[in-house]
């Protein structure tokens, strides 16, 4: 008897509903499928639809604030150049101070011995000329003038002896230098 052959047609028609159940199953699995990509893509599609709709408000937003915001950036440097400004007038207004303070206490360091010529007032460095009778009342000019906030941070660069001016005068010129900071090129 050959392996092929089916004597049994029932066997034959069992084996037809299984073929066709599978058939059946296969193709309720596959419209399944379909139906499920479908019910998504469109659940997708409405959010993408909804993601331009709010897309497009917050850009209508957005066109909407624009001129504000561009006066908002223009008041903004207004303001900064106003506060850059303010920072010159302060910093002239405290020159204008340190000067007269500059003065004024290099009148009182001054010992009555000592007869000031001239003063020069220069944000990094003032000098100091004038001429005593007694050589004592210079070093004594000296440590009154370190004591001085006007010369705060000031250091003595050079005493120079002027030419006497007739009988037992002499001369001198202080410059008082306030020493530069360190940079960093400095350190190399």
């Amino acid at each position: 008897m050959p392996i092929g052959v089916n004597l049994l047609p029932w066997r034959a028609r069992q084996a037809r509903r299984r073929r066709w159940r599978l058939a059946l199953i296969g193709l309720g699995g596959g419209l399944a499928g379909l139906m499920a990509l479908a019910i998504i893509a469109t659940r997708v599609d409405q959010q993408n639809a909804a993601d331009r709709a709010h897309q497009a408000e917050l850009e209508a937003q957005l066109a909407e604030l624009a001129p504000a915001i561009e006066a908002q950036g223009r008041l903004e440097r207004t303001r900064e150049r106003l506060d850059a400004r303010h920072a010159v007038t302060e910093t002239l207004g405290e020159q204008r101070r340190r000067a007269p303070d500059a003065l004024t206490q290099t009148l009182a360091a001054r010992p009555p011995t000592i007869a000031l010529t001239r003063l020069r007032i220069h944000a990094e460095e003032r000098v100091i000329e004038g001429h005593t009778r007694q050589p004592d009342a210079l070093p004594r000019l000296i440590d009154a003038l370190r004591a001085a906030p006007a010369f705060a941070g000031f250091h003595l660069q050079r005493l120079t002896h002027l030419a006497a001016e007739g009988g037992e005068r002499r001369g001198f010129r202080l410059t008082l230098t306030r020493p530069s900071t360190p940079t960093v090129d400095d350190d190399r």
